[in-house]
């Protein structure tokens, strides 16, 4: 794929098509791509579902719903912003109109036959007749759905002891030391080939190492997202039948809920898995996982045939869910809002990194600086009339084009996944502000005070407010700190 796109790439072209471009490849050639593109001064049409890949890509968005083609401005982050904020204008503007309407038709019914003011009513008549109607975005349907809570399991949920695999004489691992912990969530990268998908089927069972052994801890029950999940489905079954399956003890109103979080609904759940789309089945599997999801998720590409609003609702989902979670994904933005932690496979070892892609990248890019100094300082000395003479190298200016954009680009995937966070954390204490001055005006209210049975829980959920007001307040000041801490290390001020 990566020599294919080289190749197409290379040719110069003034427009580039690209459906999926990042679907077959790998991180470091994810990245690889975003730097050419970075460079390319023809025009792209990209469909993509890595959101970060189209915020960093484009500035203009072109959506397909209900209501036609729309076209928007800005990256696909704008796009999302923008959409709300016109839908509830849209909204706004027809509920006023209704009530015109409303106010309109009273004064026809009520003066239509007073001769004084029926001239009046003929002309309401003729304007409600002559006027527009305002429509609202009809909503699409969306994916939503959360994780239920799971059973804590013991502090070591996976461990890997002098693992070696290979295939047909070649080696894949060699010696593997591995411990995950519960709650961790790692991501596992590294190129295709490397055994990244051969690590994950270890641990989930489905194939037994040369040598050494993989044990799950205490109490640990898993749930598997296999990359291939269409050969995990029983392709003669119905949807509902194929989730069922997993809990036989639940009733089919429960199935039924579940499925209609994923887009089956109503004679949906009956159609059997055979004629399913791609991103249908990801969609039942997931469905699957859903109602039986144990503590411990090992998830192989599970992006890789959703659209991006199904992807962004498992992001959501998974960021809520309080397992530990072990999972190979090429959607950097699958990787950077949800891993703890990075095992970057090479050379059939693998070494870890703290954080999320962004912080990967950032560390990787701060070691090649550290190397490109240690050996050039862009400067050389020629001998002329017996005296060296210092000459500096002539600017390349395409590699200075390619420094800037790799900046940049570093910038904002250092810099992105902290925002969001401080933003979606300053979100939910306005929330909790909000019922909390709710909560205060109830509890003074002597009445409700001198019953029991309403202010037990109305104090419960107070104390239970502040406790998570005071841990978000920390959550968000140790965030601020390390936004600070950042900014300085990229060498950018707070308008960056």
């Amino acid at each position: 794929m990566r020599a294919a796109l080289a190749s197409l790439l290379y040719q110069s072209p003034d427009l580039l098509l690209l459906d999926e471009p990042t679907n077959h490849l790998d991180i470091p050639s994810v990245h690889w791509l975003e730097q050419f593109l970075q460079d390319f001064d023809g025009a792209m049409i990209i469909v993509s579902h890595d959101r970060e890949f189209l915020n960093r890509q484009t500035h203009r968005t072109i959506s397909f719903g209900p209501e036609g083609m729309r076209s928007y401005g800005g990256n696909y982050d704008f796009f999302v912003k923008a959409s709300e904020e016109e839908r509830k204008t849209l909204e706004a503007n027809a509920r006023k109109q209704e009530q015109k309407i409303k106010e309109a038709e009273k004064f026809i019914e009520r003066f239509r036959a007073k001769a004084s003011k029926a001239r009046q009513a003929q002309s309401k008549i003729k304007l409600l007749k002559k006027m527009e109607l305002v429509k609202g975005h009809r909503r699409e349907k969306t994916t939503r759905f959360s994780f239920p809570d799971v059973p804590r399991s013991g502090g070591v949920v996976v461990s890997i002891k002098g693992m070696a695999k290979g295939f047909n004489e070649e080696s894949l691992y060699k010696d593997l030391n591995l411990t995950v912990l519960r709650r961790e969530r790692i991501a596992i990268i590294g190129p295709n080939g490397c055994g990244k998908t051969t690590l994950l089927r270890m641990v989930a069972g489905e194939i037994e190492p040369d040598e050494g052994k993989i044990s799950l801890g205490h109490a640990v029950s898993m749930g598997y997202f296999a990359q291939h999940h269409s050969d995990m489905l029983d392709l003669q079954k119905t949807v509902i039948q194929e989730v069922y399956k997993v809990v036989p003890d639940e009733s089919i109103g429960f199935v039924r809920g579940v499925c209609g979080a994923f887009l089956f609904s109503g004679q949906d759940v009956d159609k059997p898995i055979g004629v399913l789309s791609g991103g249908e089945k990801a969609r039942v599997s997931l469905a699957k996982l859903l109602v039986k999801p144990g503590n411990l998720m090992v998830m192989d590409e599970p992006t890789n045939h959703l659209d991006i609003s199904s992807s962004e609702a498992l992001i959501s989902a998974l960021s809520k869910y309080n397992g530990t979670l072990l999972f190979v994904s090429h959607n950097q933005s699958f990787i950077n809002r949800l891993a703890t932690k990075i095992w970057d496979i090479r050379g059939g070892e693998i070494v870890e990194y703290p954080g999320n892609l962004a912080e990967y990248f950032y560390h990787i890019a701060m070691t090649e600086d550290e190397s490109a100094n240690a050996f050039s300082q862009g400067e050389t000395h020629e001998e002329g009339g017996g005296n060296k003479a210092l000459v500096k190298k002539a600017p390349d200016r395409k590699k200075e084009k390619r420094q800037k954009a790799k900046k940049r680009q570093l910038i904002y995937d250092t810099l992105k996944p902290i925002l969001t966070e401080v933003e979606r954390l300053e979100g939910r204490i306005a929330e909790l502000e909000v019922r909390q001055k709710e909560l205060e005006k109830l509890l003074a209210d002597p009445d409700i005070f001198s019953d029991g049975h309403r202010s037990v829980p109305l104090l419960s959920e107070y104390k239970a407010l502040r406790q998570e007001q005071d841990e978000l307040l920390l959550r968000w000041e140790q965030r601020q700190d390390k936004l600070e801490e950042t900014r300085r290390e990229l060498g950018v001020d707070d308008r960056s």
